[in-house]
C-alpha cells in the first residue's frame, strides 16, 4: 500500500500518545481502550480524530493563558494536526526502527518502590448497579516514631479500570478511632467529609491519568 507524505507512527504519533495518552490509555488502566502499539491505535483512529476535534480529549481543564501546570497531558495544536494527518493520510505504519524506546519505570509504582506502603485493611468491591460509589477507608498507622517529611505519595487501586479518583487525608487518632468502627456508617462519612475539606489536612489526590510527582518544598 502506498501512503502519502507525511507523519508515521513509529517516528511521530508513537511519541505523543507515549507522552500524552497512554497514561491512561493502556493494559489495566482506567481508559477503555489501550493504545500501546500501532494496531491499537489504527483499531481506535476514527475515534481518536473524533475527540481531537471536538476537545474532548485528552481532558484537560485548565485554560491556556492563566499560569503554567507542571505535566500538562493537553495536545498542542502541532501535536493535534500531526495525528489528524497521520489519520487523513492513511495512518503510515512508518520504519519499526524509529520507534521511541519502552519507559525506563517498569515499577507498578509511578515513582518507583515506596519506602513506607500503607494498604486498607479490608479489600472492598463496589456495587455493580450504582453509577457512582464514594467510599471512605481509614489506613493503618504509619509506624514513625518522629517527625517525618513526605517528598510523594502515590496510591494504587486494586481495580485502576473503575477507580476515578482518591483523596488522602490526615486525621485526629480520636476521629480514626471512630471512623474505623464500621457501625457508626453515618460518623465515617461525615469525618472523611470534615477532613478533606479542610485544606491543610489533604496529603495528596489520585485522578486518572497524571503521574505521580516528587512535592517540591521550600523552607
Amino acid at each position: 500500500m502506498a501512503f502519502a507524505q507525511g507523519p508515521t507512527y513509529s517516528k511521530d504519533v508513537s511519541r505523543i500518545y507515549q507522552a500524552k495518552c497512554q497514561i491512561c490509555h493502556r493494559d489495566g488502566d482506567v481508559a477503555p481502550f489501550s493504545l500501546n502499539n500501532y494496531d491499537d491505535a489504527t483499531a481506535h483512529a476514527l475515534d481518536t480524530r473524533r475527540v481531537i476535534l471536538n476537545g474532548s480529549m485528552p481532558p484537560w481543564k485548565p485554560v491556556a493563558g492563566f499560569g503554567e501546570f507542571r505535566d500538562n497531558y493537553s495536545l498542542t495544536a502541532d501535536e493535534k494536526q500531526t495525528i489528524l494527518d497521520w489519520i487523513q493520510n492513511g495512518s503510515d505504519p512508518g520504519d519499526p526502527a524509529d520507534l521511541p524506546d519502552p519507559p525506563a519505570n517498569t515499577s507498578a509504582w509511578g515513582l518507583g518502590d515506596p519506602d513506607v506502603l500503607l494498604t486498607v485493611p479490608q479489600s472492598y468491591t463496589p456495587p455493580v448497579d450504582v453509577t457512582d460509589t464514594y467510599r471512605c477507608f481509614v489506613l493503618p498507622d504509619t509506624g514513625f516514631t518522629q517527625d517525618t517529611f513526605l517528598s510523594a505519595v502515590d496510591l494504587r487501586p486494586g481495580n485502576r479500570k473503575i477507580v476515578h479518583h482518591v483523596l488522602v487525608a490526615k486525621m485526629e487518632l480520636r476521629d480514626m478511632i471512630a471512623a474505623a468502627d464500621l457501625v457508626y456508617l453515618s460518623t465515617i462519612l461525615r469525618l472523611c467529609h470534615r477532613s478533606m475539606l479542610l485544606a491543610e489536612s489533604l496529603v495528596g489526590p489520585r485522578v486518572p491519568g497524571p503521574i505521580s510527582c516528587r512535592m517540591e518544598l521550600e523552607f
